[in-house]
């Protein structure tokens, strides 16, 4: 892919960012809304990836959707941040949601969020604790999958586990 200055882009469906930061220069905050310069449109001319040398060091990278939500785990501190997605796929107004968090999230379409951080936490939209997973090792990244959307997908160390999260 070809990097680009990322103003050049028109329409912008979705951006690519790391799912989770160690930022030991306690600036998480200010770093995730940051928006570089340039960076690199998908083939599909609508993903953008922003240029972030995080990526070098995340287990996985999340799609922020204008418009939606944007959880990212402030590794170092163990929390998670919610962001807002403008437009052009950059983020803006960080709060922190919740007091956990250190690898992957993943938002299911009734809008709970699944947060690894040891055991798998899952919260409601606000940021209430609704339920505590145990998985036999440490979760890293998460996705929501199957044919009714109904299966957390948990990437640990040497295993992928599937644990269904309704009927």
């Amino acid at each position: 892919m070809k990097r680009i200055p990322l103003k050049s882009v028109t329409k912008v469906e979705k951006a690519l960012y790391p799912a989770h930061r160690w930022r030991d220069l306690h600036d998480f905050d200010q770093i995730s809304v940051w928006q570089p310069e340039y960076g690199y449109v998908a083939p599909d001319g609508v993903t953008v990836i922003p240029e972030h040398y995080d990526f070098a060091r995340s287990s996985s990278v999340l799609a922020a959707i204008p418009g939606t939500p944007f959880y990212a785990s402030d590794e170092y501190n163990h929390r998670v941040a919610r962001m807002d997605v403008k437009e052009d796929g950059s983020l803006e107004n960080l709060v922190h949601f919740t007091n956990v968090g250190e690898f992957g999230s993943a938002v299911g379409d009734d809008g709970r969020v699944y947060v690894a951080d040891g055991y798998i936490y899952v919260f409601d939209g606000e940021g209430k604790h609704l339920q505590t997973i145990s998985v036999p090792e440490r979760p890293t990244s998460l996705a929501i999958g199957g044919k009714k959307k109904n299966e957390l997908y948990i990437a640990a160390r040497s295993s992928l586990y599937r644990y269904i999260i309704h009927d």
